[in-house]
């Protein structure tokens, strides 16, 4: 009886063992994530010429095409959120701005439908971070300050100026006489 015992949880084991392992999948396969982010972008009209349409835009008065206000210089059309300090706000900033901090940018937009939102911090390069999150994040009409508050005021200028300069001048490693000799890779 023992023995019969074991040649049935033989023939059993082995036989279920068959009949999971040869399973046919009818499941088509996994895309790779990119392939689905693509998908995804592009369905919901979020491919990057589109989301990087008219994105910056110039701190020009009303009159001149803009949307700055002569009367008072607020920017009445648009939620503007300034992504500097705290301390830097407080040293000025466009009147009716809202400091938010950039990790903060998609969770301060929520509610803020009935006009779009205007991003600025120093120089352009975080308001472009945001508004791209923005962007993907339902809010397609967001925008940037063209080179941030350093194209407001000649006084927030400082973070723009200082990053400017010329490495190559001076540096050994860079010759400015010579006539660049073509390379041939064949």
């Amino acid at each position: 009886m023992n023995r019969l015992a074991k040649v049935f949880l033989f023939v059993a084991s082995v036989s279920a063992l068959l009949l999971t392992s040869c399973k046919k999948s009818d499941e088509n396969p996994q895309t790779g994530n990119i392939e689905t982010l693509k998908t995804y972008m592009l369905s919901q009209g979020l491919d990057l010429p589109i989301l990087l349409d008219k994105w910056a835009i110039d701190a020009k008065l009303i009159a001149d095409g803009g949307i700055v206000d002569p009367a008072d210089y607020s920017i009445p059309g648009y939620y503007v959120f300034d992504l500097r300090s705290a301390s830097d706000f407080a040293s000025g900033h466009i009147k009716g701005a809202i400091n938010v901090a950039l990790k903060d940018v998609i969770t301060a937009a929520q509610g803020k439908t009935d006009k779009p939102i205007l991003l600025v911090c120093y120089t352009g390069q975080n308001a472009a971070i945001g508004c791209a999150a923005l962007r993907l994040s339902e809010f397609k009409d967001a925008k940037i300050l063209k080179f941030g508050m350093a194209a407001w005021n000649e006084a927030f200028q400082g973070p723009w100026m200082n990053a400017n300069g010329n490495i190559a001048v001076g540096n050994a490693h860079w010759v400015f006489d010579a006539t660049p000799t073509p390379i041939s890779y064949i």
